[in-house]
């Protein structure tokens, strides 16, 4: 339990840290463009030698042009708009005003232009793309913890004019003063003779120049460069874009050798070696985690994420998966993710040492799928063997740490379900709106993941309906309240009104109703003639129910298909919703509904409702009759909303009734019907036809 407990704090601090969590985020936003940029390189270069002469010998120019076009502009401004998102995220997670984010975002992208060397003669282009990216992360992670101090040390002084212009006044001269110092230290870095014009290339010569120092040492090197590369896309950092001058320059430079020299090349790790045979799926081999979802998981989650990554899987794009599962700052795969390159790397090079494979000879472009890519890069099908034999140990391995990483997010989930449930009664005793699956943190993580699973629930016809019957003063049964309930796979039960509320928020609480409605008046009708009376049954619903435009009609249809008189449906709506239209009960009552208003008394709409004439029931707020023998003052509340019901001819319904002392006490003031586990708990339609048959 100790290491689990290390391992959740390991992992929550890397989610929480905020800079880690602003590069994160800005990365998860760039996907789109990423994914686009990708897709648009892939289809350009399909490895079907024929796609190729199709496209370029025919009319077919223009399709590669838009494409072109597509692939340059997703990806041209890369870095730059990475500096841009991690400035603005950083100080969102800091919860500065969003004018001050925005601000904090654009003084990232100046910094960024500074450190690049931008408008000198030495600046390259790539560096606005992908190549940098590690410039973009440098300068936020100086320019935000600075522009956040110097706020808070110097906050506004402005009165009395327009807020955002107060807001750009503040900012002036801590954005003026970060952007000097970042002017200041690229000229000191220039003059004093590195021999480079920016500190983006600097870097970029450091990192080349120590490949070409040691390049005799290839395995080490190769070894240093993929750990390297992992550790960099497990903290979200593009790692393929960091070090781009290695993977590109050093080892792009190899292969050229190794193609100038034929079946005599002695370099074994090439750019197409690392692409081919240690990367397959994309960084972390992620085609193994794939595979590994789709063999082993069991998660409905996962396995959609897997759906989704496949095809950008086999095409060696791995952010779907990289950011959606997630694995990227996800403690859980820490081991994976950095090992199984490395695994592949070492059983690789010892094939191709050792002669079971031939040494890499020819260019593939890094979007072949696997299979193909190997007998390409080698001319032997030995090389398509390699792979297959290295993806079934990727997957081999991968499966472990995913079925545990399965393990430990479901006690996760279940913790987090039931801190969900308590801030929505939290935010019920204070009437305040919960916007649960819009909320940006851990928790509306939690209910959009919720809401995912409720859909699909109820797609599969997994929901079910209860009944709690209720009985009159000589203990007979009179009704009963129908109440949704849904198991969750993983957190067990779910508390009703967060099932109501994350329909609502996530557009589909019309479909459920139709299930609470359809469900319910069949009941009803599996109940005619089991009593000498009738006997009614009362479904819930919401304020949002009546802004529904086919609520109505909804309702009808239910009545309609199960052949039932509407008088046997009653129709209960908590009193803490705000009514604001009553057009469609007025309706729905004269088709023969009565109309109850439930967890009445402690609102202050209570005396309105009375007023309307509308109502024909009320149920006592919960709270009230449970403590009616323990607190006075409930009883005289419950005996003067009594006394109010009977002058309206409203009856009265309590419930939470569990002793003969508190039911005798609620009969004594004037209650005319009682639900609760004295009686019984809330129980199966099956169970409810043998209850009443006795």
């Amino acid at each position: 339990m100790e290491i689990k407990e290390t391992l959740r704090k390991i992992n929550s601090s890397l989610y929480n840290g905020a800079f880690i969590h602003a590069v994160r985020r800005a990365l998860i936003t760039l996907i789109p463009l990423i994914i686009i940029g990708m897709f648009s390189f892939m289809i350009l270069s399909f490895p079907v030698s024929r796609y190729h002469q199709w496209v370029l010998e025919h009319e077919y120019t223009f399709f590669v042009a838009v494409l072109q076009k597509v692939n340059a502009v997703s990806l041209r401004f890369f870095s730059l708009l990475l500096s841009v998102l991690i400035g603005y995220f950083y100080g969102e997670h800091k919860k500065i005003r969003r004018v001050y984010s925005a601000m904090l975002g654009l003084l990232c992208s100046v910094c960024f232009l500074v450190v690049t060397g931008y408008g000198t003669e030495s600046f390259d282009q790539s560096f606005f793309s992908t190549g940098g990216a590690f410039s973009a992360v440098l300068t936020s992670l100086i320019c935000c913890p600075l522009f956040c101090l110097a706020l808070q040390r110097f906050p506004s002084v402005w009165r009395g004019i327009n807020p955002l212009v107060a807001a750009s006044l503040t900012a002036l001269p801590i954005m003026a003063c970060i952007i000097v110092l970042f002017v200041l230290g690229s000229q000191i870095l220039v003059q004093m003779g590195f021999g480079v014009k920016s500190i983006q290339a600097w870097v970029n010569g450091l990192l080349f120049g120590f490949f070409t120092d040691n390049r005799e040492h290839e395995f080490l090197l190769a070894f240093i460069f993929h750990t390297a590369l992992q550790i960099l896309w497990f903290f979200g950092i593009h790692g393929n874009n960091f070090l781009t001058s290695i993977n590109d320059g050093f080892y792009g430079a190899i292969l050229d050798r190794n193609l100038e020299y034929g079946v005599q090349a002695r370099w074994i790790v090439s750019s197409p070696f690392n692409n081919t045979f240690i990367l397959m799926g994309g960084t972390g081999c992620i085609l193994g985690l794939i595979l590994a979802i789709f063999l082993f998981s069991k998660k409905n989650a996962n396995r959609t994420i897997g759906r989704w990554g496949i095809l950008p899987g086999i095409f060696n794009i791995s952010e779907i998966i990289s950011f959606g599962l997630p694995v990227v700052m996800n403690v859980h795969f820490l081991i994976p993710f950095i090992c199984v390159p490395l695994v592949n790397l070492i059983v690789a090079y010892s094939a191709t040492f050792i002669g079971l494979v031939p040494v890499v000879t020819h260019s593939v472009n890094w979007t072949t799928p696997v299979i193909l890519s190997g007998y390409q890069a080698t001319g032997s099908i030995s090389g398509s063997i390699l792979q297959i034999v290295l993806l079934a140990i990727d997957v081999a391995i991968y499966r472990f740490f995913l079925l545990r990483y399965e393990r430990v997010t479901d006690m996760n989930f279940k913790t987090e379900v039931r801190a969900l449930e308590d801030f929505l009664k939290d935010c019920e005793i204070q009437n305040k709106k919960a916007d649960l699956i819009h909320m940006d943190d851990e928790l509306g993580f939690v209910a959009q993941n919720l809401m995912n699973d409720l859909k699909d629930d109820l797609r599969a016809g997994k929901l079910f309906m209860l009944y709690q019957p209720q009985y009159d003063t000589k203990n007979h049964i009179v009704g009963a309240e129908a109440l949704l309930r849904w198991q969750n796979e993983v957190a067990g039960f779910i508390y009703p009104p967060l099932i109501i509320e994350i329909a609502k928020e996530g557009g589909f609480l019309h479909e459920l109703e139709i299930f609470i409605f359809n469900t319910t008046c069949r009941m009803i009708k599996e109940l005619e003639g089991t009593l000498d009376y009738d006997f009614k049954i009362s479904a819930n619903i919401t304020e949002s129910s009546l802004h529904d435009p086919d609520f109505e009609q909804m309702v009808l249809d239910a009545v309609q298909n199960a052949e039932i008189n509407p008088k046997n449906l009653w129709i209960e709506i908590t009193e803490q919703e705000a009514i604001t239209s009553t057009e469609k009960l007025e309706r729905l009552k004269l088709y023969g509904h009565r109309l109850m208003i439930d967890d009445f008394g402690m609102g202050h709409t209570s005396i309105t409702y009375l007023q309307t004439n509308l109502f024909d029931v009320v149920k006592l707020d919960g709270s009230l009759t449970h403590t009616l023998l323990d607190n006075p003052r409930s009883k005289n509340i419950i005996t003067s909303l009594t006394d109010l019901s009977k002058q309206f001819k409203m009856k009265v319904v309590a419930e939470y009734v569990e002793t003969e002392a508190q039911r005798d006490e609620l009969a004594e003031i004037g209650c005319d019907v009682f639900q609760g586990y004295l009686y019984s708990k809330p129980i199966s339609g099956e169970d409810l036809k043998v209850l009443m048959k006795k």
